[in-house]
């Protein structure tokens, strides 16, 4: 880039930050300018009108995105029962599998949740009660249970049958 532009480019950059400056309007149609096309993108973006729409626009698709999300369609189960599988390796640690049983109106889902345990470790057992009617969302090969605090917990759906 030229010497000049740069320092033209810094001067610009420093007005627009103190206002108490004033800041000389540089048309497109300057000389200098059809010559440096990327110093008119630098005073594109130093003139503040695009940023500020590039953050309207985020914001919004932030928004929308909110606005669409999924919500879960939430169906009354029973935990019928558990079991717990405990693996070791030596290069990877321990490995805890709690296997459950849910039933439903119409189902049986065989689900399963994996942690690692360990003294440096926050992963935990999910607070799910055993024989208790509680709530849960199936989204393709999960489950979403809600535990004893109200939080969901994601498990992994191994099998399902049809209740005979």
């Amino acid at each position: 880039m030229n010497r000049g532009i740069l320092q033209l480019s810094r001067t610009l950059a420093k007005d627009a930050a103190d206002d108490s400056l004033p800041v000389r309007t540089i048309s497109p149609r300057d000389s200098f300018l059809r010559r440096q096309p990327e110093m008119r993108m630098a005073l594109y973006f130093a003139q503040g009108a695009p940023m500020k729409k590039l953050r309207l626009l985020t914001l919004t698709l932030l928004v929308a995105s909110s606005s669409l999300a999924k919500t879960r369609h939430w169906k009354p189960a029973e935990i019928e029962a558990t079991s717990e599988t405990n693996v070791s390796w030596k290069l990877w640690g321990e490995k805890t599998t709690i296997h459950y049983t849910i039933e439903t109106e119409d189902m049986i889902y065989f689900a399963e949740y994996a942690f690692k345990p360990g003294q440096h470790s926050d992963s935990r057992p999910p607070q799910i009660e055993i024989n208790v009617q509680t709530k849960i969302a199936i989204e393709g090969r999960h489950i979403y249970v809600l535990d004893v605090t109200g939080k969901e917990v994601k498990l992994h759906i191994v099998k399902k049958t049809a209740k005979g």
